[in-house]
């Protein structure tokens, strides 16, 4: 099996639900494609580099307007990305 589908498996496989499976992966889909990359290449980056583009990624969506919903689950599938792939992003400073 490729590493990148690895990463991507490891995330997909700790989601329960097929309804949250779909969710989860929609989001980190659209996450990709803001930084233009792929699953995999999201874990290559230096963890300031990838918190960085996550706060970017948040103000992206809030400018064009995203609930606060859509954000939180944005935000929490993005997380929950990294830490199934053991890439530890401080959320708090």
């Amino acid at each position: 099996m490729h590493l990148q589908q690895q990463y991507y498996r490891n995330f997909l496989e700790s989601i329960r639900t097929q309804a949250a499976r779909q969710t989860y992966d929609f989001h980190l889909k659209k996450f990709t494609q803001f930084i233009e990359g792929t699953e995999g290449n999201l874990l290559n980056e230096n963890p300031r580099v990838i918190k960085s583009r996550i706060i970017d990624y948040i103000i992206y969506l809030k400018n064009k307007g995203r609930s606060r919903s859509l954000v939180s689950t944005a935000i929490c599938t993005i997380s929950h990305f990294y830490t199934m792939n053991d890439v530890v992003i401080k959320k708090r400073k």
